[in-house]
């Protein structure tokens, strides 16, 4: 296994950093092991989490009834599809039109694991594992293959069907359980969305104010002649105006009255960046910003030790989302 995934399989690390980046911000994400005949090797890839579909009331992934895969294929990949037997000899043209509105070269392909009754016994209404292949655009079926060894296949003493063992290709990695007991976790941007979103609006009210505050504005009178071109006073330098023939120049401008950023919403904006920084767990310890200079090692090392507990739970998660992926 070290040597598969590691020498045959190049893309692997890369996938491993890119699953570990988007699990910590969406909060669960799947994984597709499969053997692929055209580049006669084995592969596992990160799905994008957009793009499975599963019902998010199962209690694991291995007992949903479906699991729906969006993929898109240029036409030289349906072609090869094709020529290796992988999709039935279906019409090209069905192509003509492009599915994907963003992407004019990629059609939009649905690959779904689910069951299905195909035995010749009218009687017997157990479903089988299956995997179906169809064209979105056009609803054409193009592949369907057995999830399923004959090994897989257990009877009972009357020849009836009593179980089969379908074969699983995805792996969740699951980041922290769902508080509301669903099949989905939820990730530190889910936790953070609404501090953050918070934190943003606090900025920009902070950042609108000293900008307002700094630039000038405000009414004059129309008896009040301005040059009507743009004009830059150096220093020392006096700019001519003809001045209302009542009063004087000061009298005939009025600016705007800008109040300075206000304090309270910097104290509060600094309340939501501590509040998600102890909600992601990023005590001063793991940081390295935690003054050591009268602070014992014993004390220090059980502040760390407090600080990844919840770190340490989620990779746990991780590691039996690795162990499934390597079985």
């Amino acid at each position: 296994l070290n040597y598969q995934i590691l020498e045959q399989m190049p893309n692997w690390l890369d996938e491993r950093d890119k699953l570990l980046s988007q699990l910590a911000v969406v909060g669960t994400c799947y994984v597709k092991t499969w053997y692929d005949p055209i580049t006669q090797s084995n592969k596992s890839e990160l799905m994008p989490f957009d793009l499975i579909k599963v019902n998010d009331n199962i209690k694991n992934l291995d007992e949903a009834p479906r699991i729906s895969q969006y993929m898109y294929l240029t036409k030289n990949d349906i072609i090869e599809h094709i020529r290796y037997d992988l999709y039935r000899d279906i019409d090209l043209a069905l192509f003509s039109e492009e599915s994907d509105p963003t992407d004019k070269s990629y059609y939009e392909f649905i690959e779904q694991h689910c069951t299905l009754n195909l035995l010749d016994d009218d009687d017997d209404e157990y479903k089988q594992p299956y995997i179906v292949t169809i064209h979105k655009k056009s609803r054409e079926v193009v592949r369907i293959v057995a999830r399923f060894n004959e090994s897989d296949v257990k009877l009972n003493k009357k020849g009836k069907i009593k179980c089969i063992k379908p074969q699983h290709y995805f792996t969740d990695y699951q980041f922290i359980p769902s508080p509301r007991g669903r099949f989905h976790g939820v990730g530190w941007g889910t936790l953070l969305l609404d501090t953050n979103a918070m934190a943003n609006s606090l900025l920009n009210q902070i950042l609108n104010c000293g900008t307002l505050s700094m630039t000038q504005g405000g009414f004059y009178t129309k008896e009040l002649r301005l040059r009507p071109d743009d004009f830059v006073v150096e220093p020392g330098e006096w700019i001519p105006t003809e001045a209302p023939s009542m009063g004087s120049l000061k009298d005939s401008m009025v600016p705007f009255s800008y109040a300075p950023p206000s304090p309270v919403l910097f104290e509060l904006f600094k309340i939501l960046a501590e509040s998600g920084k102890e909600l992601s767990s990023s005590t001063e310890a793991l940081t390295g910003n935690q003054d050591g200079t009268n602070v014992s090692p014993n004390t220090l090392m059980s502040l760390i030790t407090e600080g990844m507990r919840p770190t340490v739970a989620i990779q746990r998660r991780i590691f039996r989302g690795f162990k499934k992926e390597l079985q």
